[in-house]
C-alpha cells in the first residue's frame, strides 16, 4: 500500500467520548493517514488543534483539550513521527461548531461534534 505524494488524502477530524482523551479505533484510521503523509515527506508538520464541548468549566475544558492534543501527539510519535514536527493547540470549548454553549440544552449528538481534534498541514524546512 505505497503512498504517492500525487494522491489526495482527506484527513477527517477525530472525535472523543465525553470527558475522554482515548483515541478511538475510527480515529486511528485518520491518524495512520497522518503518519503515512509525514513519513513520505519529511518537510511536513502538522498542527493538532483540540476542542471540547461546552459542558464542564472553562479551565477543565482547556486542560482536557490539551490532554487530547497530547494523546494525538503520543500516538503519532509512537509511530516514529518526531515530536518537533507536531504543534499542539488547544481551544477547549472556544471553538464550538454549533450553538450548544452553556446557555442551551442540547442533544448528545450536537455536543459530540464539538469534541474533536483537527489537523492543519504545515510545510516547513526542518533544520538538523
Amino acid at each position: 500500500n505505497d503512498m504517492k505524494m500525487e494522491e489526495s488524502y482527506f484527513i477527517k477530524n477525530i472525535y472523543y467520548e465525553l470527558n475522554s482523551t482515548k483515541i478511538l479505533d475510527e480515529a486511528k484510521i485518520e491518524l495512520d493517514k497522518v503518519v503515512k503523509i509525514m513519513t513520505v515527506d519529511q518537510k511536513i508538520a502538522f498542527e493538532i488543534v483540540s476542542f471540547t464541548d461546552s459542558r464542564g468549566s472553562m479551565s477543565y475544558n482547556d486542560e482536557l483539550a490539551f490532554k487530547r492534543s497530547q494523546e494525538v501527539a503520543r500516538y503519532l510519535m509512537s509511530n516514529d513521527i518526531a515530536g518537533s514536527r507536531l504543534i499542539l493547540e488547544n481551544y477547549g470549548e472556544q471553538g464550538l461548531l454549533n450553538d450548544c454553549d452553556d446557555t442551551k440544552e442540547c442533544d448528545e449528538l450536537y455536543h459530540a461534534v464539538n469534541r474533536r481534534s483537527e489537523f492543519k498541514l504545515i510545510m516547513r524546512k526542518l533544520y538538523k
